[in-house]
């Protein structure tokens, strides 16, 4: 079966269902109005049925306006996160970046396991930034004289 055959039959599945939900909806208000009739005045049953009903419409409402706009924060933090990755791939080695993308996995446990002991041990932290403030340096000078080049 072809993709644009299926995505059919799955759309007119969901009309199918969305009709049948809605008739759903209906008929529980009506039973519920039925009820609240035997309780109360039926004038006040059918404004609580209405008021539960407006109030099931604002929630769905407010969940899919929730969902959308969980999805434009996503959309606009994936510039985000592409601006942050082009500003640390200027900064990596070339060599420790070809590892990186060879090793993707190592990368983050040796980079989660360094982040664990810098959090738990000051001596470790100090040698990390003392390896880090060296390399940058390193780094520096080796930059610039390939550009004098």
């Amino acid at each position: 079966m072809r993709y644009r055959d299926a995505l059919g039959i799955r759309a007119a599945a969901a009309a199918c269902a969305a009709l049948l939900a809605l008739c759903m909806f209906a008929f529980m208000a009506l039973a519920g109005y039925f009820a609240l009739r035997e309780v109360v005045d039926p004038m006040y049953a059918a404004l609580i049925t209405a008021g539960g009903c407006l109030l099931m419409a604002m929630a769905i409402l407010l969940i899919a306006r929730l969902i959308t706009a969980r999805k434009r924060e996503r959309s606009a933090g994936v510039h985000a996160i592409e601006a942050f990755e082009d500003f640390l791939e200027d900064g990596v080695d070339p060599m420790m970046g070809a590892w990186i993308r060879r090793h993707p996995d190592a990368a983050t446990a040796v980079t989660v396991a360094l982040g664990i002991a810098a959090g738990y041990s000051g001596s470790v932290r100090r040698i990390l930034q003392d390896l880090y403030v060296h390399y940058a340096d390193s780094e520096t000078e080796r930059r610039s004289s390939r550009r004098q080049r």
